[in-house]
């Protein structure tokens, strides 16, 4: 004899109103992570140093619109240093209003063209204008050297979005995945 509970679960899970059962494809998975990204400016940033060792730091960054991420920083920043050593990064955003968390890997590479970074910088003190009583960024108020902006290309982006427990016990949670080609 067949067992057919799980069918059952499955069947009452896809119809219960309160979980999401959608297919997306890959440019509406997109759409629906860089339309989260838009609404964010801080997340961490975290990098490797020389002896292995992780390293995460608060960063403001924008979106580009081919994509890629910016955020700046200043030169002699542990961060940098880092960056030089090696490009590879993960950067973690979250909305606690909304429980969404997104974690892009990829690479962080410097930005030489002076109008890319001069438009980093101020993505940064927009933010900082509207996200702090000082109006001033964090990193100003170091004195590590000259401002040096950076630009994150994606090789792959999760987005997991956990809204809140159902009536049955199940955890809402929805991940999106996609990966840079």
């Amino acid at each position: 004899m067949k067992d057919t509970s799980l069918e059952k679960t499955d069947e009452s899970h896809n119809e219960d109103p309160l979980i999401k059962n959608e297919i997306e494809t890959k440019s509406t998975s997109k759409k629906r992570i860089y339309d989260f990204l838009d609404k964010q400016s801080t997340g961490v940033l975290a990098t490797i140093d020389p002896d292995g060792n992780p390293h995460a730091t608060v960063i403001y960054f924008s979106v580009h619109p081919d994509g890629t991420l910016l955020f700046t920083t200043k030169a002699r920043t542990k961060k940098t240093d880092n960056l030089k050593f090696s490009n590879k990064i993960m950067l973690v955003i979250y909305d606690a209003l909304t429980q969404t968390t997104v974690q892009v890997t990829g690479k962080a590479e410097n930005i030489d063209d002076k109008q890319l970074a001069q438009e980093s910088f101020l993505n940064m003190i927009d933010t900082a204008n509207s996200h702090s009583f000082s109006g001033t960024p964090p990193i100003s108020q170091l004195y590590d050297g000259q401002y040096i902006a950076f630009q994150i290309t994606p090789s792959q982006i999760s987005m997991a979005v956990f809204m809140h427990p159902s009536r049955k016990g199940r955890d809402l949670f929805d991940n999106v995945v996609f990966f840079n080609d």
